[in-house]
């Protein structure tokens, strides 16, 4: 067999190179990140030396790409790769997994603590404004870290434990590092577990909602009532309002659980007050919804994030 020409070869190696390469920001795309990993377990593969790897996301860019528009958008993520890779040292690889999500490979970063360094340096140089034409934006990101201890890791797995991580960034605040734990995945279970069996709950009607009164400490009369929300799971038992309340606004359940508990709550066979004024705040928005009796969702975010109340008009006492 004749060998393949200079420039085939040369046409198929710009191919394979096209195929692992983000064509917005030239870095590597998540084909390529798999590959390095791949690799770097197969070279240590006799001698399982720990390595690093991290997923960040951009804190905020959605808004940003909403405010400037799409182009503007595009050109941040560039300056993005561009100060990723520049801080990359002649080991390590970045590339773009996600539409502003990017990871990184740090194959002589042996411990936790010198991935959570390394990491916080590259939020620091993210901080740093970026010009979109005439004007200029801020970012801020979140990171996760795993680190690789042994040849059962694979590059999915190594790669979910760090996105666990960054879940966990993520809730901490902006600007977090995380490095995976055990206790993080077992938590992050028992989460994905609730929220299923929380859809289940509002889809049948399983929330309940309970009256407490509001007294007018001067007069000592009741002046109103607010609704809780009560949740009892056929598996889970008792799940407080302090759990599943936060769960809810975070996987976008809110709406669906306020308009049950409502809807509950003003139908002609609850026990609590027949009319009401629905004033709601939730961590994530306000919402107005006109329901017979009453308006707004009935989420409440006290202290504990785990309130749903409304005020009830009680008649004046005589």
């Amino acid at each position: 067999m004749q060998p393949a020409p200079a420039q085939e070869r040369t046409i198929t190696a710009d191919q394979s190179d096209f195929a692992f390469t983000d064509a917005l920001t030239g870095l590597g795309n998540m084909r390529r990140f798999f590959d390095k990993i791949n690799r770097l377990i197969e070279e240590r593969a006799d001698d399982p030396a720990p390595f690093a790897i991290g997923v960040l996301d951009l804190d905020g860019f959605k808004p940003i790409n909403d405010l400037f528009g799409r182009a503007a958008g595009d050109e941040i993520l560039q300056q993005v790769a561009m100060r990723l890779r520049a801080a990359m040292d002649a080991h390590s690889t970045v590339t773009r997994i996600g539409a502003d999500e990017f990871a990184f490979l740090f194959p002589l970063v042996f411990s936790e603590e010198a991935a959570r360094e390394k990491t916080r340096l590259l939020i620091e140089i993210l901080s740093a404004p970026y010009d979109v034409g005439q004007r200029t934006a801020r970012l801020s990101a979140s990171a996760g870290c795993s680190l690789y201890y042994s040849e059962e890791e694979t590059s999915e797995v190594l790669l979910n434990k760090a996105e666990t991580a960054l879940y966990q960034a993520k809730r901490t605040g902006r600007g977090a590092v995380v490095v995976y734990t055990r206790e993080m995945e077992e938590a992050a279970k028992r989460v994905t577990h609730i929220e299923q069996a929380l859809r289940r709950a509002v889809a049948a009607g399983e929330v309940e909602p309970h009256f407490q009164p509001i007294v007018d400490l001067n007069t000592r009369h009741t002046v109103g009532f607010e609704t809780l929300a009560r949740w009892t799971d056929r598996d889970l038992g008792p799940v407080s309002p302090g759990i599943f309340i936060p769960i809810a606004e975070e996987r976008g359940i809110i709406g669906q659980l306020s308009q049950l508990v409502l809807r509950k709550a003003t139908e002609p066979r609850a026990t609590g007050p027949r009319t009401c004024s629905c004033r709601s705040i939730s961590r994530h928005r306000s919402s107005s919804t006109t329901i017979p009796a009453c308006r707004s969702s009935p989420f409440w975010n006290g202290r504990a994030s785990t309130r749903a109340g409304w005020r009830s008009r009680s008649p004046k006492p005589a």
